[in-house]
């Protein structure tokens, strides 16, 4: 299933609900040491799509957000971006021993204290979003107007063109098979409204004349549907009239495959996976907790076109009865490097003497207080090929079964 919400995790004194999701979204910087908070979207298409929180910052952004933000820096477009949550089941998270907050100051990675000798060009990245203000709209035409013949594991099919006619003049095309618009028909009447579909044959529904039938009753089903206002604004509707905005994100519309997208995106220019649950003790003690794996590009090799990635882990217990909140953060080695490519933009930081504190912290390969390195002697790992992540203090799989 889809699931919203969610963001970076609770911010303290926050407790969060049972349930794990996996998002992905390139954030924008806020406060130093302080989950970004969701913002409403200034459209309804895809739910909210920008955090205002960093707005005239005068406090640095945590690392993993500056970072982002760089990676982004290139391309606003990419603010925002967003695919739906998915929940996922049969997932094992294991966390390392709980770490109480710490005092001011700065944290060094194991053996490190030289500044990381990569360079750093955010100009290559992942390709925008067509998500604007016009996904909100519903379009001002639709018709079912070509068909054509594909092929699956359970033999031939047809499949019907559905071009859409939006406000600013664009037309976008999907590709339907019969039952997808049974999908949508049976998803809108859960909404109260009636999608008047030809009836399905058990025979000859190859046949050329019905094909061509059925293609104009389809049409003739989603001129109706425009002809009511609210049912062309469904979020279930316009849904169905988009594609997947890239090769390997799951389409607006239909069932989302766990398999492949529980496991990184290669388009993706930032994703996290965060889970979170609550906890009672033997003795009736209230704790709830939350992970957060984080990986963001962090170089693009202008020749070869391969992408380098940092990552980052935030993870925290809260002992609900006691009002307690112990939290660690660890980042990526090279983190003061690209929070520097941040703060060298003009107008990041307002003022000068907290730029210059920063700046003189992060010239000697250093992060601030509580925020710390990840071991450089210990690879972070995250596979391309299965659910398996290993950040150090946590880890990530998923069952075979």
């Amino acid at each position: 299933g889809r699931a919203r919400g969610g963001g970076f995790g609770p911010t303290r004194g926050q407790t969060p609900s049972s349930r794990s999701t996996r998002r992905e979204e390139a954030p924008q910087p806020a406060l130093l040491n302080e989950y970004p908070r969701r913002q409403p979207r200034r459209s309804l298409a895809r739910g909210p799509r920008a955090h205002t929180g960093g707005a005239g910052l005068r406090s640095p952004p945590p690392p993993i957000a500056m970072a982002s933000a760089a990676a982004i820096a290139a391309d606003p477009a990419l603010d925002g971006a967003d695919v739906p949550a998915v929940e996922t089941k049969d997932v094992k998270v294991t966390v390392g021993e709980t770490r109480g907050e710490s005092g001011e100051g700065e944290s060094k990675a194991s053996g490190t204290s030289a500044a990381p000798t990569l360079t750093y060009d955010f100009s290559a990245t992942a390709p925008t979003t067509s998500y604007d203000e016009e996904d909100a709209r519903p379009p001002v035409a639709v018709d079912v107007d070509e068909t054509r013949t594909a092929r699956d594991a359970d033999g031939e099919f047809t499949q019907y063109r559905v071009s859409a006619t939006h406000a600013n003049g664009d037309v976008t095309h999907v590709w339907r098979r019969f039952k997808q618009f049974q999908q949508l028909a049976e998803g809108m009447k859960d909404e109260g409204f009636e999608l008047a579909l030809p009836s399905k044959r058990w025979f000859g529904n190859m046949e050329e004349e019905v094909v061509e039938e059925r293609r104009k009753s389809l049409a003739a089903a989603f001129r109706a549907v425009l002809a009511n206002a609210a049912a062309a604004a469904s979020v279930l509707f316009r849904g169905f009239l988009r594609d997947a905005d890239r090769p390997d994100w799951p389409a607006a519309f239909g069932p989302i495959n766990l398999a492949v997208h529980d496991l990184p995106h290669r388009s993706s220019c930032t994703e996290w996976w965060y889970y979170n649950t609550h906890l009672k003790t033997s003795s009736g003690r209230e704790f709830s907790a939350f992970v957060c794996f984080f990986r963001v590009i962090k170089h693009v090799d202008k020749k070869s076109g391969k992408k380098y990635y940092a990552h980052a882990l935030n993870w925290a217990i809260t002992d609900v009865e006691g009002g307690k909140y112990y939290q660690d953060s660890l980042l990526d080695n090279d983190s003061p490097a690209m929070i520097k490519k941040v703060l060298e933009r003009p107008g990041e930081i307002e003022d000068p003497r907290l730029k210059r504190a920063m700046m003189e912290v992060l010239d000697k390969g250093n992060v601030p207080l509580p925020d710390r390195m990840f071991n450089p002697k210990r690879a972070t790992k995250c596979s391309w090929d299965e659910l398996a992540i290993d950040f150090e203090d946590a880890t990530v799989s998923k069952d075979s079964a």
